[in-house]
């Protein structure tokens, strides 16, 4: 597997099931590559700068991407198509992070905000603030009940993670 055109690659992410890795380059393409041949499997383009974050699903169907263009986007990983687009934060995406339970979504930034999505509706389900700089790394508990969140200034937050609509 290697980036086109020398791209540097910003992120990447096994599927659960550990056939596919999608990889997020410095131009804004996501590629979907076989874990096992290294062949690419598809091109994601509708970034417009560079992919910073990727998460697939528990069930590997869908793929969301954070992007230094302040958006997060879900992708069917079947189709390679985009299935939506948020916007909702005001500066770029550093982390994006599905629940274990595949019920919610998290993304979070340089705006210091960390908003949960539901990922079968595509709507936000609240948006939380409390870091004082922009937030650096994520992590969901394994019940799917708490997130953990840490910023530039060095302070870790926990969180409850609100019911998703489904």
């Amino acid at each position: 597997m290697k980036e086109k055109a020398g791209e540097e690659v910003r992120s990447v992410a096994f599927s659960p099931d550990g056939k596919t890795i999608a990889s997020g380059s410095s131009s804004g393409v996501v590629r979907l590559w076989d874990a096992v041949t290294g062949e690419e499997k598809a091109t994601l383009k509708n970034h417009t700068d560079a992919v910073l974050s990727l998460s697939f699903s528990p069930d590997n169907k869908t793929l969301i991407s954070g992007s230094k263009d302040n958006s997060v986007r879900i992708w069917d990983v079947t189709t390679g198509k985009e299935k939506t687009r948020h916007s909702s934060h005001t500066d770029q995406v550093y982390i994006v992070l599905f629940s274990p339970d595949g019920r919610s979504i998290a993304s979070s930034g340089s705006d210091r905000t960390i908003i949960f999505w539901d990922p079968k509706d595509r709507k936000v389900i609240s948006a939380l603030k409390g870091h004082s700089r922009g937030i650096r790394s994520m992590s969901i508990s394994p019940d799917g009940k708490i997130l953990a969140s840490g910023d530039e200034d060095g302070v870790i937050m926990l969180w409850q993670i609100p019911p998703s609509s489904n």
